[in-house]
């Protein structure tokens, strides 16, 4: 077990099976921090802030927020807790607290995704004098999740804060959960296959993508953030892989899922694209791969007999709401 070296912030699981279990753990945490004029931030299901609010007399220092704001896309939550914290920060916040509630979803690619959300933040906020306590219900989440939260977090909350063994290494949890077998849409017959040898062809592609994303039956917003992905990885592949960069593009039920893939090896960094990235990163290809998890679902990264092979996957609807506002 490695715990994050000299980092300000602390992530922890809290694992409850009633309202007074989460009552328990969550209200004295909070209340220290009020008491201590710290920041205190919920960002819960309506009824599970109500309750934790409830359990502070409503006190009115208590920042509530929908967990709309965040969950959209894994990259987007990241870049919308880090604005929460550049916000705070520049208010002159000392530390900020956090209870909240990941939007796991119904299936289990939307658990790996946000499971992964939970591995990356360890790394993604540990700059931030931030204390975030994830509330896992027992009774409500799938074993799976559970088990994989007993590891991403370095520490657990009940009556007190302490380390948890069951830590795993961020990087080692993202290389478990890589997805690489074939999304099911990958079985038929792809609406778009093209090959990029020159830069000057990525004019026509964007154009290609975003009427192929049309006929699928994408929102527009979608068929915009699908456009602004796939050119963002192309581009990588001709200025940093080998070409020929071959681009399909597959119809799902409620999906359009992208392959882009190039002749190179590619990069083995499992946290590229969660972090805006600078220096030599920025130059080379994590800031055009942090944009595009911005605009995707789900992005996965493989070796393929083919090459390298970056897959997009986008709903065909619109979110319930707006991304996180800011890249940060």
């Amino acid at each position: 077990m490695t715990f994050p070296a000299d980092s300000p912030y602390r992530h922890h699981a809290l694992f409850y099976a009633s309202p007074q279990e989460l009552l328990t753990a969550a209200v004295p945490f909070l209340r220290t921090g009020l008491d201590a004029d710290e920041v205190a931030v919920l960002v819960c299901r309506d009824e599970v802030n109500e309750l934790l609010a409830g359990g502070l007399a409503a006190d009115p220092r208590l920042v509530i927020l929908s967990p709309g704001r965040f969950y959209t896309t894994a990259a987007g939550a990241v870049a919308g807790f880090r604005e929460l914290m550049r916000e705070h920060v520049a208010a002159g916040a000392r530390r900020v607290r956090i209870i909240c509630e990941v939007a796991f979803g119904a299936e289990p690619e939307e658990w790996a995704e946000w499971t992964r959300f939970e591995a990356v933040v360890n790394v993604a906020l540990a700059e931030y004098s931030l204390w975030n306590v994830c509330a896992y219900d027992t009774t409500l989440l799938p074993d799976q999740v559970l088990t994989d939260a007993s590891q991403n977090h370095p520490y657990l909350l009940d009556f007190e804060s302490r380390p948890n063994d069951r830590y795993a290494a961020p990087e080692q949890m993202l290389r478990d959960l890589a997805a690489h077998e074939p999304d099911p849409a990958q079985a038929g017959t792809p609406l778009l296959d093209v090959a990029l040898t020159s830069l000057s062809q990525l004019a026509v592609l964007r154009e290609q993508v975003r009427l192929t994303a049309a006929v699928a039956g994408a929102s527009d917003w979608r068929q915009n953030d699908l456009m602004i992905a796939v050119n963002e990885v192309a581009t990588n592949g001709l200025r940093h892989g080998r070409p020929p960069v071959r681009v399909r593009l597959w119809p799902g039920p409620d999906r359009l899922v992208c392959t882009v893939t190039d002749r190179g090896q590619g990069f083995d960094d499992p946290l590229a694209g969660y972090r805006p990235a600078t220096g030599e990163a920025l130059r080379r290809t994590s800031g055009g791969l942090w944009l595009t998890r911005q605009c995707c679902d789900r992005v996965d990264t493989m070796l393929t007999p083919e090459g390298f092979t970056v897959r997009l996957v986008q709903s065909l609807t619109d979110p319930d709401l707006p991304y996180p506002g800011g890249l940060v």
